[in-house]
């Protein structure tokens, strides 16, 4: 929990020329420089170390760092000492100077310790919020955040620690602006010039995943030491706790089970016997794969492309494999959750109107009523089309009512559950449609009443055409997508009651010179929606990713 700072002044200068040492603490049952002990005591000096026994106390270090050891925080005479930090490749980059590496490594505290560290403001990247910094733990993978009180008048932050290591300030978030003169919290990640698209997805703890694309197109970097694909667990305040390298996929989909255990979906490279198949990889909280993992999905000489992927209660992962060059086939899998084949890559019966070419997009959502839904955006020789097709799970029978042909020019589908409402099991559709230029509209079907439309539906959306979207467990739907102001791209973002009411919306930007657009979109279960784009003021030769939060709108 947040802890108050206390009576703690400090020269910044000093600590970014980091000469930190360790006072000897006077007064109050302290010690003088090498002395006994202290208990309770406070005060200043120039010690290099200082002993702390079981009485506890509070220690002051030169460059701006403050300990308060409560009483039986260490069992026996420890010699506690500071020195610059060693972790690198954290992302972000720590506040500059507040790296630190508090001694003896691996100290555990039977109670809490509360640790002050000074920062020099000057240091502070333009434009973030200093209230949004936090006192964090770096290990060898990134950070792991811990709750933080930030004392902006005496320039420190303060946390408790459990043990020692190498702790510093992850910087605040930055913000995107929206055209009402307000902003959303967001993380730019500077450096991942190069990382393009990608998927998030959040869990019950609040913990938000990424599944990013990296290209070296243009000089574009970002985490990885060439092209390729990765996975990442972000913290609360959007820092990277982890991250793991997906082997060479270029399109995927990302999914997490109820257990906080990601699931990536993504290409995979020719396998002899076997064809392109897709990769499906599960990672627990901590970043580890877990066991039965990865398995190979599908086959073809046609590269599929990672269409849709979902979980359902029991952690088992639903695959839906579109092929681009083959018209109208998309193939349904079911992986189970210690990586066995449950059901085969099966072709579905999509319930296409005559005459399709192809197949623009596809995605799949489950409900709780054991039903799978498929949108696809189809082609013709004549114009796009949407249609949405529902096959019961155990079997993949049609069900009642499907499948839907809904009205207007496709553009692009996906497809997103929501929880029981009123005990009934309902499939949100968000479709993106043309039905008047760059507009959209968005679909809920109430599949307990045989797919018709719930009341309110469908919704025209004016103005932008939504890219992205996901449900709450409220049943809130939350749509991203593409519209313009002052000659640039803008995110719109937008939300919607169950029964179709407007619920506000926002257009977003880096700045007023930036174009923005968003890739993927989240909604966690308290109905925050998360977005995860990039910034660019160059046409998109080069950006800056980003992640941001949304708060209700």
């Amino acid at each position: 929990m947040p802890t108050s700072t206390g009576s703690f002044t400090h020269p910044a200068s000093a600590l970014l020329a980091f000469g930190l040492t360790l006072c000897a603490c006077s007064g109050g049952g302290g010690s003088g420089a090498g002395g006994t002990p202290g208990g309770g005591g406070s005060g200043g000096g120039d010690a290099t170390t200082h002993l702390v026994g079981a009485a506890g106390g509070t220690f002051k270090f030169k460059g701006g760092v403050t300990m308060v050891f409560p009483a039986g925080a260490v069992p026996a005479d420890t010699t506690v000492g500071v020195q610059p930090g060693t972790a690198t490749g954290l992302v972000p980059a720590p506040v500059p100077g507040t790296l630190l590496s508090f001694t003896p490594e691996g100290t555990t505290f039977a109670k809490p310790v509360q640790v002050t560290i000074g920062y020099d403001p000057a240091q502070l990247p333009v434009g973030s919020d200093a209230s949004t910094m936090q006192l964090s733990n770096a290990t060898s993978d990134g950070w792991v955040s811990y709750d933080t009180t930030v004392d902006a008048a005496a320039h420190a932050v303060t946390a408790s620690i459990g043990h020692f290591s190498d702790w510093a300030i992850t910087p605040g978030m930055g913000k995107l602006l929206d055209d009402e003169g307000g902003s959303v919290p967001a993380r730019f990640f500077d450096g991942w010039t190069g990382v393009w698209g990608g998927q998030i997805a959040t869990d019950t703890a609040g913990a938000v995943y990424l599944f990013g694309f990296q290209s070296t197109e243009n000089g574009g970097a970002g985490p990885l030491p060439g092209a390729g694909a990765f996975v990442a667990r972000l913290n609360a305040n959007l820092t990277v706790q982890w991250l793991r390298p997906f082997d060479r996929a270029v399109s995927g989909r990302l999914a997490v089970d109820q257990q906080g255990n990601a699931f990536a979906l993504g290409t995979s490279p020719y396998v002899t016997g076997v064809g392109f198949p897709l990769q499906l990889t599960s990672y627990d909280p901590s970043g580890n794969v877990r066991a039965g993992f990865p398995v190979l999905v599908g086959g073809s000489q046609t590269v599929p492309d990672p269409a849709g992927l979902a979980i359902d209660a029991v952690g088992q992962a639903h695959v839906l494999l579109y092929f681009p060059d083959l018209p109208g086939k998309v193939q349904y899998a079911v992986i189970g959750n210690s990586g066995q084949t449950v059901r085969a890559a099966t072709t579905l019966n999509l319930g296409l109107p005559p005459g399709v070419l192809g197949l623009q997009g596809a995605d799949l959502a489950l409900d709780f009523g054991g039903m799978l839904y498929v949108a696809t955006t189809y082609l013709t020789d004549k114009t796009l089309g949407m249609a949405v097709q529902g096959l019961r799970v155990t079997d993949l029978a049609v069900g009642k009512g499907f499948p839907l042909d809904l009205p207007g020019q496709g553009y692009g589908a996906f497809v997103r559950p929501v929880n029981q409402i009123n005990d009934a099991p309902v499939a949100a559709v968000p479709l993106m449609t043309e039905p008047a230029g760059d507009s959209g509209s968005l679909y809920a079907l109430d599949v307990a009443t045989g797919g018709g439309l719930v009341s309110g539906f469908p919704v025209t959306i004016p103005g932008a055409l939504p890219e992205v979207g996901s449900v709450d467990d409220a049943g809130t739907t939350w749509l991203a997508g593409l519209t313009h102001a002052s000659g640039h791209a803008r995110v719109w973002v937008g939300s919607y009651s169950f029964g179709g009411v407007a619920l506000g919306a926002r257009v977003l930007g880096a700045t007023s010179n930036t174009d923005d657009t968003a890739s993927s979109a989240a909604a966690d279960p308290a109905g925050t929606f998360y977005l995860a784009g990039q910034s660019s003021t160059d046409s998109f030769n080069s950006h800056t990713f980003w992640v941001a939060r949304v708060p209700a709108l």
